[in-house]
């Protein structure tokens, strides 16, 4: 799922990746209080998301703070809890850049973000790693849930992790 401010478009793309062919489903969509219920339904159901900020515009990070926050409260996890990845945008302008390579490191570990690409639309640098790496996380999250439930249907014991406790 791409959530940014401008538009509201959905793309289907398949990609290659180590778990074989993915077909994603993409939403490109504005965060705003009038849409906030149906993407809210949207973020309980997808497994991973493509935050885009750009490097030319400082003031497009605080909006994906907000997205940030919200996506790890709909889907009732802990900071960094999310397969939330930083598609920080426009890396071609280096002449209009306003934000340092330094400054989106730091605003991704504030804010629990594991992976962040430089990309060009522009340009498609680094567009394919961005969904590669954003289809395999989805992948694994679908991978763990299956080797779950062939466990519980094999009644192997489920040992929950120390934060939470699961309850059958």
């Amino acid at each position: 799922m791409i959530l940014t401010k401008h538009r509201s478009d959905r793309t289907d793309k398949r990609l290659q990746t180590r778990f074989g062919c993915v077909h994603l489903f993409i939403n490109d969509c504005s965060f705003q209080d009038d849409t906030r219920q149906i993407i809210d339904v949207w973020v309980r159901a997808s497994k991973a998301f493509v935050l885009v900020c750009s490097l030319t515009d400082r003031k497009t990070l605080p909006p994906v703070e907000e997205i940030v926050n919200r996506i790890e409260l709909v889907k009732d996890v802990d900071k960094g809890g999310a397969n939330i990845i930083l598609a920080a945008n426009q890396c071609d302008d280096e002449e209009h850049r306003e934000i340092t390579e330094q400054e989106v490191k730091e605003f991704c570990t504030k804010n629990g973000i594991r992976y962040w690409f430089e990309v060009s639309a522009k340009t498609d640098e680094n567009v394919t790693e961005l969904f590669t790496c954003a289809a395999e996380l989805g992948t694994d999250v679908l991978e763990k849930q299956h080797e779950l439930v062939k466990k519980l249907e094999n009644g192997i014991p489920i040992v929950p992790s120390k934060k939470k406790c699961t309850i059958l």
